[in-house]
């Protein structure tokens, strides 16, 4: 793996007076031959002195340089055509500027906090299938090179299929495209750009058996959700939800989660309930369903989210559950802070946009006048929080809330809060708030003290620097 690592902040008057391990800002572009540019970080090679270099641009309103290796700056070169094929992570420092960037190969990672005896395990050869099994993945086999070989792309015969057959066919395109394009990858020179024409056939069975796939759902006696023990939402892998059509898929995914110390529960859910189960996939902000069936068979289905944001009362907060999901799912399976830099600066962006609601009911006070009752959660040592909710559904699915309602039958709603009235309310001291904590059911993390503080920092940054975190 390729690192760009941190060095001393430059200012805008320091820039051309770099340390002995960085190289000079090149003040003549003809000079440089850039190979990979993404608007944040750059690679080019020097064709005065045939050296190459990283850069982070626009760091603190400058930039950092870095001499790289000839073998980095290869990998760079050819991510620029066939940006799949690598993995590209930027880090970012205290200010949530960006300040490192590495790139690897796109294989699998090893988990943070894999043991030994996890790695033992791992090695050990999958258990054999039984004869029902082999017969089983055999014929679905078979389905498939029908299929593909049939003149109409297996229209035809899905209009029969089995929720088995659309997703297994479905899985099976996706692999054969996988291995198209990896076989192209691995003959392409640096640098060469890859075009991989798929068959006719390929192509258009896979959106054949997509459509079958979904259309068959209702086939399944149960769909197995596998969710977040963190987060009490869908596990978000890669962005995508993951849904089993039979409890063996589930429990084997469960077991693999399981082994890379990631803690996963299984829902089951009927499949009158998949419409409703894919627009709260979707207004959590994931992109996607992968369906999951037995002998490693998955297929991907996209979400288009365009007509649900439509029907949510407050579209603004999608990215706020899609990254506080992502980051405290990730974090609480033990990927190390530094790791997320990236999500957590999405997460605090999209939180200073947020439209937050809070349970509150009107009350006649003394003298004829109107009060006004809201919901405060406390902890065990007395401290109160805003009870903040992300959207109406989750606010009245809330055990407090409905506990609220119930005291409060006549007259109760919910008060809508930008984020700056929040802050506002709480350092004005008229009440004994003294932080909030948002969607709590599903991620019990109250932001307050030092939490707080560090927010209002990142906040601060986020507003001098334009209401971004992006470099300026």
């Amino acid at each position: 793996m390729a690192f760009f690592g941190k060095n001393k902040k430059q200012s805008k008057n320091d820039s051309n007076n770099i340390n002995a391990n960085t190289a000079s800002e090149k003040k003549d572009s003809e000079n440089e031959i850039t190979v990979y540019r993404d608007g944040v970080f750059e690679v080019y090679k020097d064709k005065t002195t045939d050296k190459k270099y990283g850069k982070v641009l626009k760091y603190h309103g400058s930039t950092k340089t870095f001499e790289i290796s000839d073998e980095d700056f290869e990998m760079w070169r050819d991510a620029s055509e066939n940006f799949g094929k690598y993995r590209i992570q930027y880090d970012r420092d205290e200010d949530f500027f960006i300040e490192k960037a590495s790139i690897e190969l796109a294989t699998i990672k090893e988990p943070y906090s894999e043991t030994k005896e996890t790695k033992a395990k791992e090695a050990q050869p999958a258990p054999e299938l039984s004869e029902e099994d082999k017969e089983e993945s055999r014929k679905l086999i078979e389905y498939y090179n029908t299929a593909v070989q049939s003149a109409d792309f297996g229209k035809k015969m899905l209009e029969t299929s089995t929720l088995a057959e659309s997703l297994c066919a479905a899985a099976l395109c996706e692999r054969k495209i996988s291995e198209l394009a990896a076989k192209a990858r691995s003959t392409a020179k640096p640098g060469e750009k890859i075009t991989v024409q798929l068959p006719v056939s390929l192509k258009n069975l896979s959106e054949n058996a997509k459509k079958a796939l979904f259309k068959n759902l209702p086939q399944a006696d149960k769909l197995f959700v596998l969710c977040s023990e963190h987060t009490k939402r869908q596990h978000s892998a890669g962005g995508n939800a993951l849904i089993a059509i039979c409890e063996e898929a589930a429990r084997a995914a469960e077991n693999e989660f399981t082994k890379r110390n990631q803690k996963v529960y299984i829902r089951n859910i009927a499949p009158s309930e998949i419409s409703r189960e894919i627009a709260d996939i979707a207004a959590n902000g994931l992109r996607g369903i992968r369906f999951l069936y037995k002998f490693g068979m998955s297929a991907l289905i996209q979400i288009d989210a365009s007509q649900i944001s439509q029907k949510l009362e407050y579209p603004e907060n999608i990215p706020l559950r899609r990254y506080m999901t992502a980051f405290f799912q990730d974090l609480k399976n033990g990927v190390p802070q530094e790791k997320l830099k990236n999500t957590e600066a999405a997460m605090y962006d999209s939180l200073f946009r947020s439209v937050l609601l809070q349970p509150c009911a009107k009350k006649e006070g003394e003298n004829g006048n109107t009060a006004l009752t809201v919901s405060i959660v406390k902890d065990g040592s007395g401290n109160c929080f805003f009870d903040l909710y992300s959207s109406v559904q989750l606010m009245e699915t809330s055990e407090s809330y409905k506990k609220f309602k119930k005291d409060n039958p006549e007259n109760s709603g919910y008060k809508k809060w930008q984020f700056d009235e929040i802050l506002k309310e709480i350092a004005s001291g008229n009440s004994s708030v003294n932080g909030f904590i948002i969607d709590k059911e599903c991620i019990p993390v109250p932001f307050s003290g030092k939490s707080l503080e560090r927010l209002l920092k990142i906040k601060e940054k986020w507003e001098e620097n334009g209401k971004n975190f992006n470099s300026k």
